[in-house]
Order: structure tokens, then C-alpha cells, then sequence
């Protein structure tokens, strides 16, 4: 964590405009405890929420220390490891899904996280299938003995990585961008002709957002910079070169779950972080099934995966 986070009024991330609506202000990191408070702001012009008080982009980094939740050390125990795989089993299935049966030699993961999801596509996939993972700090990430997968550590933006992909995959990384549409416009040229571009945001019209609207686990104060719903998720496609294939909603339990610890943890004023507490994997478990019927019932899931491909 740095010592001095720098927090400044900034303009809208995908139209640029500074004309925004403030809607939500004495905003705090609940569940990391970055310091500092922020506001989010509706945009006058393209109706895009986002964080409108926020750490300047060279404080950004040290918003992500250790306790971030893909960077903590934690014992992941059977039943975890299991649902962990399970995502990740339905996230390749609707990859090759949309795939539609053309040739796979090449993927490329944007903000790896940990590593498991390559780790795991690195067993299902044959050897000549390329996987390459980039991520800004990968120094908690350990790989298999012997991995063939390619992991650079670097902003991707000023990454050179040199060719083209059949596929790029980001997960809940795109809302943590500064300059999201150069970002696309980017992602486009490392794309094959026809490539796909697969990913996942949180969906700014979840009832969950409604229900917490501090605690919700889409905020990620100041971590997201933005907040998209469907219609402001098609406009930045758009405007970063791609044309959108598929929107889907996804069940997500996890999104209820940490909603909830964010609330406990600070109502009970607990030291201990949301992730981190003893009712986490109990919350997400019993939470599984009302987040599957307020999804049927509202149409609204907390979670939305995006299928786009290069427009032209």
C-alpha cells in the first residue's frame, strides 16, 4: 500500500466527458480498506456509471496489495478447489461453444489472476494449443512443474507480445481498466481474422446492488472504475472496434456471498477481511439457490459474460 494515495475528480471512462451526475458519494473500500473515501457519477452524455472521485492512475497499483483476493495465500480446501473447477468447466465449455468447432491454437488470458483457469485449460486442452497469461503482478502465481503455459508480467498496454490470438479471455478485469476503450481497440489487433473475444463484468442493474448498495461486491471500491448494465456494455464494444455477438447473464453465488461478508464484516466491525471470514463458503453455498431464482425472477444476474468479435 502506498503511503500517500493520491485521489482526484475524474471524467467518464468511455466518452471522456466531465459532464457527470453524482450519485452515491462517502464510498469506502469495505472489503480491502484501501484508505480514502470516492464517489460514483452518472455521465450527462453516455449514461455510464463510474467512479468519478478516485485514486489517480499512479496510485491505482497499490490498491491491489496483498490482501487482494486473488493474491493472498489461503488453503483452498476440497470443496472449493471443486466449485473453483466447476467454473472454470463452464466457462470452457461456452468458450468452445462459441468457438462453433473452428481450429483452437492459441489463447491468450488478460489479468491471469492466480493462474488457475490456464492451469486448468492447460490439462483439458491438447499440447499444441498455445496458452499465454499476462498479469501486472504474478508473483503469487505458482504454476505446475513443467507448465508449457507462457506468463509475462507486465501492464498489458505496454506489452509487446508479437502475434495474434484465436481467443482472448478476460474474467471480471475490463471494469478495472483507466482507458477501456483503448484497451479494446488494442485486444482487436492481437485477435485473429474472425478471433473471439470472451468476457466478464459485473451488471450494474443487479437487485444485489439494489440491496447493498455500499457492500455490493460489484463496487470494488476503488478497485472498478467503472459500471456497466447491457446497454453501456454494447456501446463500449462498439466503440472499441467489436461487434457484439452474445450477452448473456450468469449465476453467480459468489457475487450474493461477498455482498453479504462486506455487509457483516462491517456492521460487526470485524478485523477480519470479507473473503477471509469463517462464513464466506457457508454463504455461498446456501446462497446458490435464491441467487438463482431473484436471476429467473428479476432477469437481472449480478454477473454478465460478453461474446464480441473484431467489427469489419
Amino acid at each position: 500500500m502506498p503511503q500517500e494515495l493520491k485521489i482526484v475528480e475524474g471524467g467518464c471512462p468511455l466518452c471522456g466527458s466531465r459532464n457527470g451526475e453524482l450519485r452515491l458519494a462517502g464510498l469506502r473500500d469495505v472489503e480491502n480498506r484501501v484508505p480514502g473515501e470516492y464517489a460514483i457519477s452518472r455521465c450527462r452524455d453516455c449514461q455510464l456509471h463510474y467512479l468519478s472521485t478516485r485514486p489517480d492512475e499512479a496510485s491505482l497499483p497499490g490498491c491491489y496489495d496483498t490482501n487482494y483476493h486473488v493474491r493472498f495465500d489461503r488453503a483452498v480446501s476440497p470443496l472449493m478447489r471443486g466449485l473453483f473447477n466447476a467454473r472454470y468447466a463452464l466457462r470452457m465449455r461456452r468458450l468452445l461453444r462459441h468457438q462453433g468447432g473452428r481450429p483452437l491454437t492459441s489463447l491468450l488470458e488478460i489479468g491471469c489472476g492466480d493462474g488457475n483457469l490456464l492451469a486448468y485449460l492447460e490439462k483439458a486442452f491438447p499440447a499444441p494449443v498455445e496458452l499465454v497469461g499476462v498479469e501486472l503482478d504474478a508473483r503469487h502465481i505458482r504454476l505446475p512443474e513443467g507448465s508449457r503455459i507462457r506468463l509475462h508480467e507486465a501492464d498489458f498496454d505496454q506489452l509487446d507480445l508479437g502475434r495474434q490470438f484465436d481467443v482472448v479471455v478476460m474474467y471480471h478485469v475490463l471494469e478495472h481498466l483507466v482507458r477501456p476503450v483503448e484497451t479494446l481497440r488494442r485486444i482487436r489487433s492481437l485477435l485473429k481474422p474472425g478471433g473471439l473475444l470472451l468476457f466478464q463484468v459485473p451488471n450494474w442493474n443487479t437487485c444485489w446492488r439494489s440491496l447493498f448498495p455500499r457492500h455490493w461486491n460489484g463496487l470494488q471500491i476503488p478497485r472498478h472504475q467503472f459500471f456497466l448494465d447491457p446497454p453501456r456494455l454494447a456501446d463500449l464494444c462498439a466503440r472499441g472496434g467489436f461487434r457484439l455477438e452474445a450477452m448473456s447473464g450468469l449465476m453467480d453465488p459468489g457475487d450474493f456471498a461477498v455482498s453479504v461478508c462486506n455487509w457483516i464484516t462491517e456492521r460487526l466491525h470485524l478485523k477480519t477481511l470479507p473473503r477471509r471470514a469463517w462464513f464466506y463458503l457457508p454463504a455461498v453455498i446456501l446462497g446458490a439457490g435464491l441467487v438463482a431464482m431473484t436471476n429467473l425472477v428479476t432477469g437481472q444476474s449480478g454477473e454478465m459474460e460478453a461474446i464480441a468479435r473484431p467489427a469489419g
